[in-house]
């Protein structure tokens, strides 16, 4: 109820008037009623004045206008809760504790592996759930890359072609950059022309000194017959725990 200079113009008005000879005034009413929410409506100056007409505008017709507004507004209020949701802070990541299925006998070096695993995880359930999904997707062709070239477990970070994320995702130019920026905020990621002739790589980031994590949860997961999405879009990193039979 904004004019076009931006004022407030609406306006009080009671459904059964608080003042003997007001319109639809009800001598039975206690002062509480009449203050109470229930016999209020907020309307623009033209219509307060339209229904001072009590014949067309009765105390049921105007609970019933009041009613529908509320609804109006209650619907607004729930679109905008709905729309306006930080959906990754929805998901809560389930952290791995031992790492046995995925790195075997536990050592010295187990809780120093664990702690990186859950910064991790907890990078990756930052992510929109649609770029999880996207870095599922990377980490499994970096992966497949590795073992055709046999450097699994190599040195440095695991690579892919993007040109073949995209291709595979079916994103446009637009939604890949927008999908890699985002992985490259979070550390996850990044696409680079190294040797500045358009051939571009993406780098899959590890945590720390656990360059090659990504590739090493991918082979895990073939190893085992789980979904990668278990990992990166379920955030099942317990999963990491579990040592096959």
């Amino acid at each position: 109820m904004m004019d076009e200079e931006g004022n407030f113009v609406g306006e009080i008005c009671h459904i059964e008037a608080a003042k003997t000879g007001g319109e639809r005034f009800r001598a039975a009413m206690t002062d509480e009623e009449r203050r109470s929410f229930d016999n209020l409506l907020l309307l623009c100056h033209r219509h307060h004045v339209v229904t001072n007409n009590v014949h067309k505008f009765s105390v049921s017709k105007l609970k019933e206008m009041k009613a529908a507004h509320e609804r109006k507004f209650s619907q607004i209020e729930e679109k905008m809760n709905a729309t306006i949701t930080d959906h990754s802070l929805e998901s809560e990541a389930a952290e791995a504790t031992t790492l046995i299925g995925i790195l075997g006998t536990p050592d010295e070096h187990r809780p120093g592996e664990v702690k990186r695993m859950r910064k991790y995880a907890s990078r990756v359930r930052e992510l929109p759930i649609e770029t999880r999904r996207l870095l599922s997707i990377a980490v499994r062709r970096a992966y497949e890359k590795a073992t055709r070239e046999h450097d699994l477990g190599g040195l440095g970070s695991a690579t892919v072609n993007p040109f073949e994320v995209q291709k595979a995702t079916g994103l446009t130019d637009d939604e890949i950059r927008e999908q890699v920026r985002i992985l490259s905020d979070h550390k996850l990621a990044s696409v680079d022309d190294d040797e500045g002739i358009g051939r571009w790589t993406m780098y899959i980031y590890g945590e720390g000194h656990w360059s090659r994590l990504p590739e090493d949860i991918a082979g895990f997961c073939k190893a085992q017959g789980i979904s990668l999405d278990e990992i990166f879009v379920n955030l099942r990193f317990d999963l990491l725990d579990l040592k096959g039979e």
